[in-house]
């Protein structure tokens, strides 16, 4: 069994650092050779071959360090069994050349993405190809992962009827590496009802200055954000992309005071700044990106939403 993690950002190095740290574990329940490789270049490639993977697990208060092959490029012939791509959606496009001419046999994207699978890149060369997103957050300082995440850091993958037994392998794979796999028949819509979510807000902490805490007590502008969510979501909805069952419709679908008083208070916390301003701040590229394409998507629909095209304006 071979994995590679292209990526080595607070995602990708919390689930090397899982499956990593279980090698013999799962070479006795696969009943195989487990090899995990990560893919890195330039100072991060560096980092990782002189000084290993070092990540702060912030909620549980304990630091780990692997020591994980590091490689700087992917041949053609040099085949994994699952290619996990950890990437921003603005930095897979320098990977694609390298992505297309190797016969791997499962890639999974793992990020925020609008498009689907047709708008990330040209297609692949395989039969099988998965968008995800997992629920972690945090950020990198000089040579250590700040990472916040749950008991079993989760994983949400995309599955259809040419994926559906390669996932349930990794998903006990992932099971006796201590992390978690959900699977979604709805991944598509899965993803832009998460941008209906984190564009607003993210584009009401860039009009507030960059500071979570100032947001927080900005009731006037996180209750639009919120606002304008729901307004993107139930555009979405009407456009026959379904909110898949799970944390995210509870949340989409809360009402607005309630949804207000908990955003409130994570912003207002360390947790929230690594979650929410942390990357925010780091990814505005990103986000600028993520807000056209929200902008895209929600365009057909008729009905008024005055608080997100508010908001999408700052972006243009």
């Amino acid at each position: 069994m071979r994995i590679l993690i292209i990526g080595a950002g607070v995602t990708g190095s919390l689930f090397a650092s899982y499956l990593a740290s279980s090698r013999e574990k799962l070479e006795r329940k696969l009943k195989e050779n487990f090899e995990l490789k990560i893919l890195a270049r330039n100072d991060t490639h560096k980092r990782l071959s002189e000084n290993g993977l070092k990540i702060h697990h912030v909620v549980q208060n304990v630091t780990t360090i692997d020591s994980i092959p590091v490689i700087k490029t992917l041949e053609s012939g040099d085949i994994y069994d699952y290619v996990f791509v950890f990437l921003r959606k603005t930095q897979i496009a320098p990977l694609m050349e390298d992505l297309r001419s190797n016969r791997s046999d499962h890639f999974i994207f793992a990020g925020n993405n609008g498009t689907g699978l047709d708008g990330l890149c040209p297609p692949l060369k395989v039969q099988k190809v998965s968008l995800a997103f997992a629920g972690v957050g945090g950020k990198r300082e000089g040579d250590t992962v700040y990472s916040v995440h749950g008991k079993k850091p989760g994983i949400t993958i995309g599955v259809n009827k040419k994926t559906a037994r390669k996932i349930r392998k990794l998903g006990k794979i992932f099971t006796w590496a201590g992390c978690s796999l959900r699977k979604t028949n709805r991944m598509d819509a899965w993803l832009k009802h998460h941008l209906a979510l984190v564009v607003p807000l993210s584009l009401a902490l860039y009009r507030d200055g960059g500071d979570n805490v100032s947001l927080s007590e900005n009731g006037d502008l996180l209750q639009k954000s919120l606002k304008a969510a729901k307004e993107g979501s139930a555009a979405l909805r009407r456009q026959g992309h379904p909110v898949a069952p799970g944390k995210l419709k509870l949340t989409l679908l809360m009402p607005c005071v309630f949804l207000k008083s908990r955003v409130k208070k994570l912003l207002a916390s360390p947790i929230g700044k690594l979650l929410i301003y942390d990357h925010c701040m780091t990814a505005r590229e990103e986000m600028r990106e993520l807000a056209g394409e929200l902008q895209a998507l929600v365009a057909p629909d008729d009905k008024p939403r005055e608080n997100l095209e508010e908001l999408l304006t700052q972006n243009n």
